[in-house]
């Protein structure tokens, strides 16, 4: 009744915790795989279990919804807090998890006031102590742009509602606190500390993040590497390191006389206090258990085979957090397992045969991850195939091993080890300039976007052909049926009859994205900037914010989008191009247009001499400009005269698509609206408001010249400048003008087909 079927009982659950959660698209995608794969095996007794998986953790799900829920409000400021991980510090920021006395979790992010702080709180904020601190509560920022990260969601699906940040942290007030995870945190900060003082700074990255999940020392350059390579996961604790470090584990018991039984006893107590060490993070002990169930199939074959084992935990950790479901991790480590356990036919086939089973197993994990990378990343690597044949037998054979040796040899007093470093650290080295050569190849990443619904489904039809080409031992039909899915994917967006012109929520600035129907043009107006102070050199972060890294190159990748056909930089302002200078190293560019003379100042110089070294033609707008593309048409307006002033100096866009006519102001201010009346006569149906709707634009005679029937104002949440005014709110109310506003609204999105479009926004 179980044996066999486990794997059925687990796919149940997850569409009953879809259900749940109100994910009717997936579950009733995997109920109706499910009912494909029951009527094949005829089993009714599976059939009868498989609706009770459905119902339990349906009930399972909506439980822990009901449930979800804080006993703090945002009026609450004294809190007595113990930490659940150890502090990260990254220049003046802290970060950790925390609890209060009562079990709920908060997120605690501390702003250092000097390094002698900073030093006092690296080696006295422990996570064996209840600190009493008094603070403030913010609700976690909400998604703003479409297909952006939702960190309001991620903290719910983890059952934290809030972020505390402390006036002041006082360590005196701190009092010892005896607890198993305070405990199990100072082992690992002692081994952390031992690798740090015995290994070069190379070197201890690798070792922290192989063998403790520690990989904030990595460096943001080398992760993308490893992310546009499709190996990311090797830096991260997976099944792969839990297994090589079991398996190394039992071998050495095995040689020092413990039999087959002890060294498994041992082995199977030894991994979760392991977990523990490394962070207790959620893949590592998935990690951990699945590891353990596969020995208590090994023992005991006749009861559980490895399929039942990878869906035994499945199921527990399904049902001690459904949330889980919706975790990327979780999606592809059991997306992947449960394919590799379907796939003995795959391995049966390239047994025995080193290089054709690394292959099969990099085919199958490959091809099972698409849907779930697409979906959540837009992109996936191509040269994924090439780079996990190569890199997981390296990692495997000698970077790991090598790591768990230097590790347990520092340990021993007087040992030289630091000549072994200088050897370890020239061949990881060597390893990361491979990595980096094999991303520069051409084609080594397909962005094509964030699928929608229908494409997903699509999708992942074509995986199921896929492998079961696989399956048949067809190669040559896998290969040019993966090429095929491949090429479909790229040219989905130039395919699409959908055009669409969204204003972006950058915060306090500008950008407007232009993408017109099958991809015949793609422009954007600004890209934002913040503003950056400067800071001593203990206080710069490494993981700093950035408008062009953190939101414009997200957002177009989400949309397919690796090159604009131009880019128009309004006028000189740091909060319409700020971001320019970044975004120039994420997405290809094919013209850049500016305002007459605005080169003269400083941030719009640095970007001239970066376009010019990237070979990107300026084309400074001195007289009527214009663009056809798609049906529609754009019309840039220099300033009347060639002196640049700052705002008035704006390019003025007037443009035609989707069955209406815009007007993209930029900064233009009354003097600037005055003078562009003068010269033109210009109604539009749709109104960008000047200056992010300050008092000094968008005047009484300017709206009666255009007559907007909607206005978008791109605009900060809670900007320092009071934007936008309630005299100019005032002004369109009066005129029956709707309006959309990106600090309410997030980013607002038109979308149009032929003439008729629609406005949708994030927020609703």
């Amino acid at each position: 009744m179980f044996k066999g079927h486990l794997f059925f009982y687990a796919y149940s659950g997850a569409a009953g915790i879809a259900a749940a959660f109100d994910c009717f698209a997936a579950s009733a995608l995997i109920i109706c795989h499910l009912i494909w794969l029951l009527v094949r095996i005829k089993n009714k007794a599976a059939v009868f279990l498989c609706s009770a998986s459905f119902i339990l953790f349906l009930s399972i799900g909506l439980l822990n919804i009901a449930s979800n829920t804080t006993e703090f409000s945002i009026k609450d400021t004294h809190f007595n807090i113990s930490l659940l991980t150890l502090p990260q510090f990254d220049g003046d920021l802290m970060t950790a998890s925390a609890s209060t006395e009562t079990g709920e979790h908060f997120i605690v992010r501390y702003t250092i006031s000097s390094p002698e702080e900073k030093d006092a709180l690296i080696h006295g904020l422990l996570p064996n102590k209840l600190c009493p601190v008094s603070g403030r509560l913010e609700s976690p920022s909400v998604h703003r742009n479409f297909n952006s990260f939702d960190y309001h969601s991620y903290l719910e699906t983890k059952k934290i509602h809030w972020i505390l940040v402390p006036e002041k942290i006082e360590l005196r007030s701190c009092v010892k606190k005896s607890s198993f995870n305070g405990y199990i945190l100072s082992w690992r900060s002692y081994l952390l500390n031992q690798i740090d003082t015995h290994f070069s700074a190379h070197s201890s990255m690798y070792i922290k993040a192989l063998l403790l999940g520690e990989r904030g020392a990595i460096p943001d350059d080398l992760l993308q590497t490893f992310r546009q390579l499709g190996i990311v996961h090797l830096l991260a604790i997976s099944g792969l390191h839990v297994g090589l470090i079991a398996a190394g584990t039992y071998i050495v018991l095995l040689r020092t006389g413990f039999s087959r039984e002890w060294s498994m006893l041992i082995l199977a107590a030894a991994l979760p206090i392991y977990g523990f060490l490394t962070g207790g993070n959620p893949p590592v002990m998935r990690a951990v258990v699945l590891f353990l169930f596969l020995l208590l199939s090994k023992s005991f074959p006749r009861i559980m085979s490895t399929l039942d084992s990878i869906s035994a935990a499945a199921l527990l950790f399904m049902a001690l957090n459904p949330y889980l479901l919706f975790d990327i991790g979780f999606q592809l480590s059991y997306a992947v397992c449960f394919s590799l356990g379907l796939s003995k036919g795959i391995f049966k086939r390239t047994a025995g045969k080193f290089f054709g089973e690394m292959l099969a197993v990099t085919a199958v994990c490959q091809s099972t991850s698409i849907p779930i990378i697409l979906y959540h990343f837009y992109e996936i690597s191509l040269a994924g195939y090439l780079a996990n044949s190569f890199f997981v037998p390296l990692f495997s054979v000698l970077i790991i091993p090598i790591s768990m040796l230097l590790f347990l040899l520092s340990f021993i007093p007087h040992f030289p080890i630091r000549g072994l470093d200088v050897l370890f650290s020239s061949f990881i080295e060597y390893m990361e300039r491979a990595a980096d050569q094999m991303a520069k190849l051409p084609f080594a990443v397909l962005t094509s976007g964030k699928p929608n619904s229908v494409e997903l489904v699509i999708i992942l039809l074509a995986v199921f052909i896929a492998l079961f080409l696989l399956e048949s031992g067809n190669w040559k039909s896998y290969c040019v049926f993966t090429i095929l899915l491949f090429s479909v994917l790229k040219l989905l967006p130039y395919i699409s009859p959908f055009g669409s012109i969204t204003f972006i929520d950058i915060g306090q600035g500008d950008s407007i994205l232009i993408d017109l129907p099958f991809r015949k043009g793609v422009y954007l107006i600004d890209t934002g900037g913040q503003i950056s102070f400067p800071k001593d050199e203990w206080q710069q972060r490494d993981q700093s914010f950035s408008i062009a890294e953190d939101i414009l190159s997200p957002y177009l990748k989400s949309k397919g989008i690796t090159k604009l056909d131009g880019l128009i930089l309004t006028h000189s302002d740091n909060d319409h191009i700020g971001a320019a200078l970044k975004l120039l190293d994420e997405v290809r560019v094919k013209k850049i247009f500016i305002s007459p003379h605005s080169w003269e100042k400083p941030i719009m110089m640095e970007i001239v001499k970066k376009a010019d070294k990237k070979g990107i033609p300026i084309v400074e707008i001195t007289n009527i400009y214009e663009l056809y593309a798609s049906g529609a048409s754009f019309t840039i307006i220099p300033p009347e005269d060639e002196v640049y002033e700052g705002n008035d100096d704006s390019l003025i866009l007037f443009a035609r698509a989707g069955g209406k006519t815009w007007l993209f102001t930029g900064d233009l201010e009354k003097k600037g609206e005055k003078e562009l009346m003068k010269r033109y006569h210009l109604q539009a149906d749709i109104l960008k408001i000047g200056h992010h709707g300050s008092k000094t634009s968008t005047s009484e005679e300017f709206l009666e010249e255009v007559e907007p029937s909607v206005a978008v104002i791109s605009v900060g949440k809670d900007n320092r400048y009071g934007h936008p005014s309630q005299e100019v709110l005032e002004r369109l109310k009066e005129r029956g003008v709707k309006i959309w506003r990106t600090d309410r609204d997030g980013a607002v999105e038109f979308r149009f087909y032929g003439k008729h479009g629609t406005f949708t926004s994030v927020i609703p």
